[in-house]
């Protein structure tokens, strides 16, 4: 990063919720971009983020946009271009990073682009309803470039025709996670309430096997919870402990034998992946969006393909070291290696943008004058 190391970012939050608060359980984006955002600053890059009300970061560091809005509203129109209608007034920055999605989603952006280039962090799968603000509006804008949470999540944009710039995977703050090499015993399963995390099966698993299973999340579809979840739980060998926030989930990735993630879809990058794994906790996942990317199959955990295959792989667990497991993220995942790794694409980011402005801006000369 020599020709941009005075470089000022200014990164854009989603709206659904505040930045930097440990005591909200769901909002996985929020914290990636907390992560990415101190870890630049450490190094001394000047990041700023344009957040909601209620965030919880020293006034230098982030421009107040608008009040919270929640997921489900997400994508309200007004409340988005009330959002980057303020981020993008800002002045004094070399880069924008939009960590929703959804500028694409607003008028803020003309066709033509503003003076400095904006990076849409894609952080849904292609075939998610609200991804068709990117694959509506991404053709006819100038400016614009796109980076993956994966390869996988790259791929399946790409072939939409999303030109992407560049897949950096998330990283997490390793000294949040607390290590711990000897078990208690039970599985895990950690995810919003809803069909796509597939805590259904994860119930099925431990049931084939016998085996104490914990579940926790924000219940997001009532219907499923109901009908698929409610009627396991017994409190003993099935146990529901609802929403859990940063720092109550760490004592249960902590003690877990095993973290399941039976997800049906495409997850780009799962960070409750990473969070086991620095835990010491192996992790088995279906082979969906990127999970085969963050596991080392075999060494830090299995990829499967079937319930059957998930029963195994947690009788193999054994055979994982959990020191392999928190190696694995300290060397590939870190808050500081995400943040590196953004630095670096912002600089190609920058690069190819002002080329093509120099390009556009140089006076065409007919060959026969």
């Amino acid at each position: 990063m020599n020709k941009y190391k005075d470089l000022s970012i200014l990164q854009v939050a989603p709206i659904a919720f505040p930045i930097g608060r440990e005591d909200l359980g769901y909002g996985g984006t929020e914290r990636m971009l907390y992560n990415a955002h101190k870890a630049m600053r450490k190094v001394g890059y000047s990041s700023v983020i344009a957040c909601p009300h209620g965030s919880v970061l020293d006034s230098s560091e982030y421009v107040p946009t608008i009040f919270y809005t929640g997921t489900e509203n997400d994508t309200d129109t007004g409340s988005l271009n009330d959002h980057f209608s303020i981020a993008t007034k800002q002045e004094g920055f070399d880069i924008i990073h939009d960590y929703s999605q959804f500028i694409l989603g607003t008028d803020v952006l003309p066709d033509t682009g503003i003076d400095i280039p904006v990076l849409i962090r894609l952080r849904l799968s292609s075939s998610h309803p609200k991804s068709r603000l990117v694959l509506d509006n991404f053709k006819n804008k100038k400016g614009i470039y796109f980076n993956a949470q994966s390869y996988q999540n790259a791929k399946e944009f790409s072939e939409h025709g999303v030109p992407i710039a560049g897949v950096v995977y998330n990283g997490i703050d390793m000294e949040k996670f607390t290590f711990r090499k000897n078990k208690d015993g039970y599985l895990l399963s950690i995810g919003a309430i809803k069909p796509g995390k597939g805590h259904h099966i994860a119930i099925k698993v431990a049931k084939e096997l016998g085996t104490d299973i914990i579940i926790a999340g924000n219940v997001l579809d009532q219907k499923y919870f109901d009908k698929e979840i409610k009627p396991h739980i017994d409190g003993s060998h099935v146990s529901y402990v609802g929403e859990l926030n940063d720092i109550e989930k760490i004592p249960f990735f902590s003690g877990a034998s095993v973290f399941l993630m039976p997800i049906t879809e495409n997850y780009p990058c799962n960070g409750v992946v990473l969070e086991s794994l620095a835990c010491g906790t192996p992790v088995i996942s279906s082979r969906k969006g990127g999970s085969p990317e963050l596991i080392e199959d075999g060494k830090t955990g299995f990829i499967v393909d079937d319930i059957g295959g998930m029963v195994r792989a947690v009788r193999d667990v054994r055979n994982i070291s959990p020191e392999d497991c928190r190696e694995h993220v300290e060397k590939n995942f870190t808050s500081e290696i995400m943040a590196r790794n953004y630095l670096s694409l912002y600089e190609d980011v920058m690069n190819d943008f002002f080329s093509r402005k120099e390009f556009e801006e140089k006076p065409v000369r007919s060959v026969f004058l």
